[in-house]
C-alpha cells in the first residue's frame, strides 16, 4: 500500500496504522524491492509517519567505477500537515523547529512511496566506494 487515503481511516475510526510493504523503484539502482515498515499516528492537524527501510543498491564505485552491491537502510520519522489548516493561519512568523513538515493536499492521500524515495535518493548519492582495498586506501 503505497498511498494512504486519511479520509478511509478517520471514517472507521482509526487513528493508528502500520504498513509492513515493499517498493520497486525502476529509477533508483535498487536491486530488489525496498521493504518498508511504517507507522502512521494521525491527529487534528496531520500525520506523524515513523518507521524503517531497508535496501539492496547496485551501484558504480566513485573511485574505480566498477559496480558493487551495499546495503541503505534507516530509520525514519515525518510530520505531515493538511495543507487547508496551513492556509487559514494568517501573516507570516518565524519558524521554529516544530514548524519544519511536510503537506497534506485536499484529497487526504499520503504517498509513503515517495516519502521513501526522499531517503533513497539521500542514500544512493552518499557512500558510493566499494570495499575493495585499493579503493579504500584512497578514501
Amino acid at each position: 500500500m503505497d498511498k494512504l487515503k486519511l479520509k478511509d481511516l478517520i471514517r472507521a475510526g482509526q487513528r493508528e496504522v502500520t504498513v509492513r510493504d515493499a517498493y520497486e523503484f525502476e529509477d533508483l539502482p535498487v536491486k530488489n524491492p525496498v521493504q518498508v515498515a511504517a507507522h502512521c499516528e494521525l491527529n487534528a492537524t496531520g500525520v506523524k509517519v515513523s518507521g524503517h527501510f531497508d535496501a539492496l543498491i547496485e551501484d558504480e564505485c566513485d573511485r574505480c567505477c566498477e559496480m558493487f552491491e551495499r546495503r541503505a537502510k534507516g530509520n525514519f520519522e515525518e510530520r505531515f500537515v493538511y495543507q487547508a489548516l496551513l492556509d487559514e493561519i494568517p501573516g507570516d512568523k518565524e519558524l521554529q523547529e516544530e514548524d519544519y513538515y511536510e503537506t497534506i493536499g485536499p484529497d487526504g492521500v499520503l504517498d509513503l512511496k515517495d516519502l521513501i524515495r526522499q531517503f533513497l535518493v539521500i542514500a544512493v548519492s552518499n557512500d558510493r566506494l566499494c570495499n575493495r582495498s585499493e579503493c579504500e586506501l584512497h578514501a
